[in-house]
C-alpha cells in the first residue's frame, strides 16, 4: 500500500510539473506575440517622434533611408517568393523579413551613426534589442530563422551604406549648406513617409475587408 501512495505521489508531480512548465510556455509564448505585436506601432512612433523633436537633415536622412529600404526589400520579396512558414497564415511571401529589415536598418544607423564612437554600451544595446524583435517573427511562426537572418544583414547593409553616404561622406552636410538640397530632402522624406503610411492604412483597409 505504502508503494502505490509513493508511485500515485511521484506521478502527481510529474503531472503538476508538466502543466506547470506547459503553462509557463504557453505564457512565454503570448507575451512574445504580445511584444511582436506592437512592435511596429511602438518603432513606428519612436520615429515620428524623433522627427517631431529634432527635425533635422540628419533625421530626415535617416528616415528617407529606412523607407527606401523597406520598400525595395518588399520588392525583393516578390521577386525571390519564398513562402512563409505553414502556420504563419499570411499570403505574402517571406524572404527577407521586412520587419528584420526596417529593425535592423534603424537599430544599426543609430548604432553606427548616433552612439558611436563614443558609447560602444548604448549601440550595442540597440542593436542587441533590435535583433530580439527580429527574433519574435521566429518565436511567433511568422518568418523561418534564414528569413529573420537575411532581413537583419539586408537591413544592417543598407543602414551602413545610407548612413556612409550622409555621415561620412558629405551627404548631410550638403544638405545644411545649400537650401536647395535642404528642399529636396524634406520633400523626398515627406513623400516616403506618406506613401509608407498610406500603404499601411491601405494594408489595414484591405485586411479589415477581408475579415468582414
Amino acid at each position: 500500500m505504502g508503494s502505490a501512495n509513493v508511485k500515485e505521489n511521484q506521478r502527481s508531480e510529474r503531472s503538476s510539473s508538466t502543466q506547470a512548465s506547459a503553462s509557463t510556455n504557453t505564457n512565454i509564448h503570448v507575451f512574445h506575440k504580445t511584444v511582436n505585436k506592437i512592435t511596429k506601432y511602438a518603432v513606428s512612433g519612436a520615429a515620428a517622434a524623433t522627427l517631431a523633436a529634432h527635425p533635422n537633415a540628419h533625421v530626415a536622412w535617416c528616415l528617407l533611408g529606412a523607407v527606401v529600404a523597406a520598400f525595395v526589400n518588399k520588392a525583393v520579396k516578390k521577386v525571390i517568393n519564398a513562402p512563409r512558414p505553414a502556420n504563419a497564415h499570411k499570403p505574402d511571401p517571406g524572404m527577407p523579413s521586412s520587419h528584420a529589415q526596417s529593425l535592423a536598418y534603424l537599430s544599426g544607423y543609430v548604432a553606427m551613426f548616433a552612439a558611436l564612437p563614443n558609447n560602444l554600451p548604448a549601440a550595442c544595446a540597440v542593436v542587441a534589442l533590435g535583433a530580439y524583435l527580429s527574433w519574435l517573427r521566429v518565436a511567433t511562426g511568422l518568418h523561418t530563422v534564414p528569413q529573420v537572418g537575411v532581413g537583419f544583414a539586408l537591413g544592417l547593409t543598407n543602414a551602413f551604406v545610407m548612413g556612409s553616404i550622409g555621415e561620412m561622406y558629405g551627404g548631410v552636410k550638403f544638405v545644411q549648406l545649400h537650401a536647395w538640397a535642404s528642399v529636396v530632402l524634406w520633400t523626398l522624406t515627406t513623400i516616403a513617409i506618406a506613401t509608407f503610411v498610406g500603404q499601411v492604412a491601405w494594408k489595414w483597409k484591405w485586411r479589415a475587408r477581408a475579415h468582414a
